[in-house]
């Protein structure tokens, strides 16, 4: 996840924001160079992450879920500053289909299935010019975290990963998460409602080799906005 780590890093993740337009909806389920990278980046993914399942992954869900107001080519000033600049240059192609995104950010959670496996592939979408939003991967599963917190959880991984009997300094490859529960006000007990005290995430990871359960737990910090304590167990 490196790569795109400072890319993340300028984007606004912290409040959901609302895209119920029938043109951004219209975008995501029947544009078809859109749907074709999304579905082979998810696919990759799943590939990557069950290198010994041959079965082709089978997407049968999508969800978006906005993170910033999204504006498509079909707002009147955008077409029309658009003809104006086509009709200073004839040479320049304009692109009028109202759907495209030209600016905004959403999560793409996919339901995938492929030999008996189910799994949750999740991406990051920018729409920031005239053209095909960028499709960046983030974890798999159904982490909380946000996506410009996810490399720091994995940052504390690795360190622990290092502390370990067979000290491994790999990039830990993420093939699920999923939440454990939430920490009481008291820090006495783990349950099901959140209540802004911090939380637990199991996640599968594959490192050197070696298959390991992650429980982590996910502590507010002032400082750092949340602090990581990492266990690991070897499962493979």
């Amino acid at each position: 996840m490196k790569h795109f780590t400072i890319l993340i890093s300028f984007i606004f993740l912290t409040t959901a924001a609302h895209a119920d337009d029938a043109a951004f909806k219209e975008f995501v389920t029947a544009n078809d160079q859109y749907s074709s990278t999304l579905n082979l980046a998810v696919k990759r993914v799943f590939n990557i992450a069950y290198p010994q399942c041959d079965d082709t992954p089978i997407i049968t869900k999508r969800v978006q879920q906005p993170l910033t107001p999204i504006m498509t080519q079909g707002d009147k000033s955008v077409l029309d500053d658009k003809v104006e600049r086509h009709a200073k240059n004839e040479d320049e192609d304009i692109d009028t289909d109202p759907t495209t995104p030209i600016y905004g950010q959403w999560l793409e959670r996919a339901l995938v299935k492929a030999c008996d496996k189910t799994s949750v592939i999740n991406h990051l979408a920018v729409a920031y010019d005239e053209t095909q939003p960028v499709i960046l991967p983030l974890l798999n599963g159904k982490t909380r975290l946000d996506a410009i917190d996810q490399p720091l959880a994995e940052k504390a991984i690795m360190e622990q990963l290092n502390k370990s009997n067979t000290p491994c300094e790999a990039q830990p490859l993420i093939i699920d998460t999923d939440v454990i529960g939430y920490r009481t006000k008291d820090n006495k007990s783990v349950i099901n409602t959140d209540m802004d005290n911090g939380w637990f995430e199991k996640w599968d990871i594959r490192a050197c080799d070696t298959k390991y359960d992650a429980n982590i737990a996910i502590l507010p910090d002032p400082k750092l906005r949340f602090k990581y304590i990492v266990r690991l167990k070897p499962t493979a």
